[in-house]
């Protein structure tokens, strides 16, 4: 079944892509931590921390308006976080890193304004996404008085108490950035809405850092 949700929604990018004036791919490096709350210590703990990952994808803008375009495409985007904690316990000297990666096909829907100073356009850009996930794993190393232990394995995604994640992410995107001729530099907070947990909430949260290029002929 995810096999078909993944291609309808590049049959559907790529019908798209027929009718679009602008067309870019972009790369970039994601900071990406979840809200954690109501949440068992034993499932998850709340001490979280942003993890480096990344991103990659195109994207598609139909213009409205003068300045004003509806962008949308696809996006490979890595969420998660990581946790490190140190501590006493009862006089033993326990620590605690893990990490956990979610990787997600992103679609996003956002309104997009942009401003000509000279040579550069200067943009602004909102909206909601939606996100499917499609691949996640985890990582635990835990130090206690000396003895090291190692637990690792993939993310259980499902609706169910025993599964540790669901797939289906989806939130609000802000952005902003800076066009110059091909060159698209830009930053990106989404801001996930649905909770992704099914024993507690969890929700996504990324700050992105993106470069792309335009495609096709310049104007």
């Amino acid at each position: 079944m995810n096999k078909s949700i993944c291609i309808s929604i590049f049959l559907i990018l790529y019908s798209l892509t027929l009718s679009a004036q602008k067309i870019s791919l972009h790369g970039g490096i994601n900071f990406a931590n979840m809200d954690i709350s109501g949440v068992d210590e034993g499932e998850f703990s709340t001490q979280t921390k942003s993890k480096v990952g990344g991103q990659m994808g195109m994207r598609i803008a139909f213009p409205v308006y003068k300045s004003l375009f509806i962008e949308t495409g696809l996006t490979a985007s890595t969420k998660g976080y990581k946790i490190h904690e140190s501590y006493n316990f009862f006089g033993y000297e326990t620590e605690v890193n893990s990490r956990l990666n979610a990787y997600y096909l992103e679609l996003p829907l956002n309104i997009k304004g942009v401003l000509n100073v000279g040579k550069i356009n200067i943009y602004g850009a909102f909206g909601p996404y939606f996100a499917m996930g499609i691949y996640g794993n985890y990582r635990t190393k835990s130090t206690f008085d000396g003895e090291t232990e190692v637990l690792k394995g993939d993310v259980s995604w499902g609706t169910s108490a025993d599964d540790e994640l669901k797939r289906p992410d989806g939130g609000i995107n802000f952005g902003a950035g800076m066009e110059y001729k091909r060159l698209v530099v830009g930053i990106v907070y989404s801001h996930g809405l649905l909770n992704i947990s099914n024993v507690g909430e969890i929700k996504n949260r990324v700050f992105s850092v993106t470069v792309g290029c335009k495609l096709g002929k310049m104007e």
